[in-house]
């Protein structure tokens, strides 16, 4: 019964949830290659940045469904300011600022940021400002209504957490995997060229909650989940997978010729298809001294 009342207590302790992620951390094969490698990351993000968006299923649609909801639950009004962490090609900052959000949209990579501003010239979506640059770099102050973070692997441990905070005024937010959802194509890339299994998502949604409670925070849990077809052109895909195992240490000539027979059960005249579905947490929070999820706007 002590070793109990122990246990109980103990996890309301941020050191507990702190050691739990550094373990996590410790064994994850894809943390060690980001850690070790960040140049093949850099390098990889700017190579495939025009088509990066085009190889997460129904990415665009999943952009425009935490846009609504955050805008609906009223987490953004428009006019508000947000700081998109990481924001990739852009698949929240663009529904963002086309509802009325004034977004500053970081990444490090330039690959990504200029097929964001393609993107956003092509759709008329003013009110985007980027930057290039780390978000270690980036300048701490709470200027922002929102901070958000999607599928933005830095940000997933207690520093992470922190920084987020130091950014805004009102809302921090993540958004990252449930657990099954992960692509059925991307699954058996992994199971056929990378041995390790993928760490399910749903860890980090429980190491999340579990530190933001530890911390006083109040965290608020949205699961989005729908069901998609994934069509593209079978030369693309394999080009973005060459690319991807690349960070691994994985080439060679022959490597296109294994993507497109490990492929063939989702090939058909020239197409890769695959039906999956999108399994995804959206985790917000006001930051301290703000009230219980719904902040006092000036």
């Amino acid at each position: 019964m002590t070793r109990n009342r122990t246990f109980s207590i103990d996890i309301l302790r941020p050191d507990f949830w702190e050691e739990s992620w550094r373990r996590i951390r410790a064994g994850s094969f894809l943390k060690a290659s980001q850690e070790n490698h960040p140049e093949r990351w850099a390098a990889f993000y700017d190579r495939v940045g025009d088509i990066y968006a085009d190889m997460m299923p129904d990415h665009w649609d999943l952009g425009l469904a935490l846009a609504e909801y955050f805008f609906r639950e009223e987490i953004v009004r428009p006019g508000d300011r947000v700081l998109d962490v990481g924001c990739g090609s852009g698949c929240l900052s663009l529904p963002l600022a086309r509802g009325g959000a004034k977004v500053t949209a970081l990444d490090k990579s330039a690959g990504m940021l200029a097929a964001l501003t393609e993107t956003a010239q092509n759709h008329s979506a003013a009110g985007i400002e980027t930057r290039c640059l780390a978000w270690q770099n980036f300048p701490a102050v709470r200027n922002y209504d929102l901070a958000v973070a999607a599928f933005f692997p830095p940000a997933l441990d207690p520093e992470g957490l922190m920084r987020l905070e130091t950014f805004s005024r009102r809302y921090c937010a993540l958004v990252l995997g449930a657990g099954g959802g992960t692509p059925p194509i991307h699954r058996r890339i992994w199971e056929e060229f990378l041995a390790p299994c993928l760490q399910p998502g749903r860890v980090h949604v429980v190491q999340t909650l579990g530190y933001l409670l530890a911390v006083d925070r109040r965290p608020n849990l949205k699961h989005l989940f729908r069901p998609y077809t994934f069509r593209q052109p079978l030369d693309k895909v394999v080009n973005f997978y060459r690319e991807y195992l690349a960070l691994f240490g994985l080439g060679g000539p022959g490597l296109a010729q294994e993507i497109e027979t490990v492929l063939a059960p989702f090939s058909r005249n020239g197409q890769v298809e695959a039906e999956g579905a999108w399994d995804v947490c959206l985790i917000w929070w006001a930051r301290p001294g703000e009230a219980d999820g719904k902040a006092e706007r000036s």
